[in-house]
């Protein structure tokens, strides 16, 4: 948990398995924006592999693995047209952040890549994923609801709603 500049909000640069721990910052890393288009055809590449990353995966090693998107508490943002792959850790976290857009994205890690789930949800609200394609080695899609620690010191509890599914 870092404090605001003025000392009176603090937020996280990250967090690991949902609980704010230390944690190395993501690629595309958002807190607190709104109205984000990020498109385009380019390749997010996180390089990582066996030899380094992917070697203790569960290890804090001065901090844990970095996500390749972050967004913490972000509102009207789409992600769209590009490729992100290599992850460290999880790929796309958007993290009580609101009415999201994920449109024709590749999101790409090897099969046996340890815990490098392609997008989790946690703890937010209107989220829409169309034309994404998974290959990697974890969940394609983990929607998550947040850990209890975070909605017991935060006094927020059951943000996620799934209306519909489509398969």
């Amino acid at each position: 948990m870092i404090q605001s500049y003025d000392e009176t909000a603090e937020y996280n640069l990250g967090s690991w398995e949902g609980n704010p721990l230390d944690i190395f910052t993501s690629m595309i890393t958002g807190i607190h924006v709104s109205n984000v288009v990020i498109t385009g055809e380019g390749i997010l590449d996180g390089n990582a592999t066996f030899q380094d990353w992917w070697e203790d995966d569960r290890a804090k090693i001065i901090a844990f693995r970095p996500r390749m998107v972050f967004l913490n508490h972000c509102d009207h943002v789409v992600l769209h047209g590009v490729t992100v792959q290599n992850s460290p850790s999880w790929n796309i976290h958007p993290y009580f952040s609101d009415h999201l857009r994920f449109f024709d994205l590749k999101v790409l890690n090897p099969k046996d890549s340890p815990n490098t789930d392609g997008l989790d949800p946690e703890s937010c609200q209107d989220v829409e994923i169309a034309g994404v394609y998974f290959s990697l080695g974890d969940d394609c899609i983990a929607v998550k609801s947040g850990k209890i620690y975070t909605g017991e010191n935060k006094n927020i509890f059951g943000r996620i709603a799934v209306d519909e599914v489509d398969v």
